[in-house]
């Protein structure tokens, strides 16, 4: 009887619409062949893989030639497919003391002796293990303990358990937190941005041909709205029930002073300041009942009003939180310009990057009697479409990008899932810049890198093995560090 010598382990990636695959391994039985079938994309799962014969496919045996499975459902195109011979470890024959001892049935009993010895050494190939040449090692596990993991001993002879965590996968785990409270950062302080700009732009609705019913957000009107009338070049004051023209409504001198000191603040000055500067808290004199002012000195500091008069240094005196304020120099501004403090008690009309504070917009643009209606209600933000440098954790969007180049003026976090081989590869390099990559290789496409990416070799032939991995990354400007943990999957199992 011929032996056949073949390996008792065939694989296939099938194409679509494939239901044959042929295996040449010696089989007795149709329940000697194993059949898993691995779906495109995911990965190798023992326990859900397996077919069942009959219900999922079907064995033709061509005596020790091997034979064909059939499958019921056709496979679609990147299935893995894999036929494994698995003889029953159990005796089938019984020789007979005293009885004949036949060629044919002594040669069939030791065929299937060494096909089943086949199969011992086709598992062996999948098995972790030593190489056979080494010596005075030892791979005895130790005792499980939990959460920790096994390591070699210092003396590289024994496998011991360890509790610590790794320096790379600490930074991992450091670096999606701080992810994580950035992102929540940035939302906070857009979110801040948006309704202080909506704010503003619910009480001055801009230009406008006629008399509008709602503010922009088409919200009921309130009293002391405003707008400027492109029809006949005025601006309008909404009164709780019609539009009146701002430059016709007449005041005695005491309504005037009502109306330009709305909300007048009683401070006292630690410095020399002028009509029109812009002011900033700085402590309070509880002996005299006053809040403490200086001129600001910085675009960020929050400012809480502007100076009606000159205060000398140690004097009291009035600023306006809100309200018209006439007698200013507003020629290097235009009638509606919105304004903004720019430090040095100064403001200006370039909305600043980065903390800013809108404080009101120019009602009159003169020389010696511009007037300014002014609010500063609002305390500064920070807009986030402009390059910063932020004292706190800001998070980034998570921007899809698959051809595993990544420009860092995009995001600072990516998912990639890449359709085919590529360099892994960052442009717009920046310096100081970090994030995260997540990377889902299960389609195990080869990976190489860009000269300007420091990953170590062992991480690149892990990210090159089909699985889902972690990166993180850090730029000096020049080149990307990046690290990797090993495959990743859902719960660690």
């Amino acid at each position: 009887m011929s032996f056949n010598t073949n390996a008792p382990r065939l694989e296939y990636v099938a194409t679509a619409g494939q239901t044959e695959f042929t295996f040449n391994f010696k089989a007795y039985e149709t329940s000697d062949v194993d059949v898993y079938l691995t779906p495109n994309g995911q990965l190798a799962d023992e326990t859900n893989d397996v077919l069942v014969e009959t219900t999922d496919y079907s064995v033709a045996i061509d005596g020790d030639n091997g034979g064909t499975v059939t499958l019921v459902v056709a496979a679609t195109a990147g299935d893995k497919v894999t036929l494994i011979r698995d003889l029953p470890y159990t005796r089938i024959t019984d020789y007979q003391y005293g009885g004949d001892l036949r060629a044919e049935v002594l040669d069939n009993d030791q065929n299937r002796q060494t096909y089943l010895a086949q199969q011992l050494e086709a598992s062996k190939q999948i098995f972790i293990r030593l190489p056979l040449n080494l010596q005075s090692v030892s791979a005895t596990l130790p005792a499980p303990v939990p959460s920790s993991y096994f390591r070699w001993s210092a003396d590289g002879l024994s496998i011991e358990n360890d509790t610590t965590i790794p320096t790379n996968v600490q930074q991992a785990i450091d670096s999606a937190a701080a992810a994580v409270a950035a992102q929540a950062a940035a939302e906070a302080a857009a979110a801040a941005a948006a309704a202080s700009e909506d704010d503003f732009d619910d009480t001055y609705l801009g230009p406008k041909a006629s008399d509008p019913t709602t503010d922009n957000d088409g919200d009921p009107l309130n009293a002391g709205d405003l707008y400027f009338n492109t029809t006949d070049s005025s601006m309008k004051v909404y009164d709780g029930a019609a539009w009146n023209s701002a430059s016709v409504v007449a005041y005695t001198k005491a309504e005037s002073d009502v109306k330009h000191r709305s909300v007048p603040m009683k401070v006292k000055a630690t410095e020399a300041i002028t009509k029109g500067d812009v002011i900033m808290a700085t402590g309070y004199n509880q002996g005299e009942d006053a809040i403490e002012v200086a001129k600001t000195v910085n675009q960020t500091d929050i400012a809480v009003g502007i100076a009606s008069t000159d205060i000398a240094n140690g004097a009291f005196g009035d600023v306006f939180t809100r309200g018209l304020i006439e007698g200013l120099d507003t020629s290097l501004f235009s009638f509606g310009d919105i304004l903004y403090s720019s430090g040095a008690g100064g403001y200006t009309n370039v909305q600043p990057t980065g903390a800013y504070q809108a404080m009101g917009f120019v009602v009159k643009n003169h020389a010696s009697n511009g007037a300014l209606m002014v609010d500063f209600t609002e305390p500064s933000v920070t807009v986030t479409n402009t390059a910063n440098t932020f004292t706190a954790s800001q998070r980034g969007t998570v921007t899809a990008d698959n051809d595993l180049s990544f420009d860092m003026n995009v995001t600072n976090n990516f998912k990639c899932t890449p359709t085919g081989n590529g360099v892994l590869t960052f442009t717009n390099i920046t310096a100081g810049q970090s994030g995260n990559i997540w990377l889902d290789n299960s389609g195990g496409h080869a990976i190489s890198a860009a000269a300007t990416v420091f990953l170590s070799a062992n991480d690149l032939a892990n990210i090159n093995t089909a699985g889902i991995y972690f990166l993180s990354y850090y730029s000096d400007g020049a080149n990307v560090q990046v690290s990797a943990t090993q495959a990743t999957t859902s719960a660690g199992v």
